[in-house]
């Protein structure tokens, strides 16, 4: 499904930049435009990807209404969803702040070690 292929994208595209990052930075200072890419591609990505999981349960519901054990399931997605209420406004903005904090002064400013 489209849906799922856009959550999937969303989660590789946003994971291998991150982990490129790391492991550069075990070699020496990642380059700026690395840095750049991990730390400003969630502004589309976690939107993307979050809405698709959340579509993704939301579609799921009826079915999940015809499985054993019932009540468990439905149970589940549902505090799932509740969950994405508080919890994405909150890691969006704990993003931004590690965006602003981590591409403070652009090229110019390295880390000493």
């Amino acid at each position: 499904s489209p849906i799922f292929s856009s959550m999937v994208a969303a989660w590789c595209l946003a994971e291998i930049p991150r982990y490129l990052l790391y492991a550069v930075n075990l070699f020496g200072s990642a380059p700026y435009a690395l840095t750049w890419i991990r730390y400003s591609g969630f502004l589309v990505l976690y939107p993307v990807g979050a809405g698709s999981e959340i579509l993704l349960t939301v579609l799921s519901l009826p079915f999940q209404k015809t499985l054993e054990p019932t009540p468990y399931m439905l149970i589940l997605a549902t505090l799932a969803l509740i969950a994405y209420t508080p919890g994405l406004p909150y890691m969006y903005y704990y993003m931004l702040q590690q965006r602003r904090r981590q591409l403070k002064g652009g090229v110019s400013e390295k880390k000493s070690s």
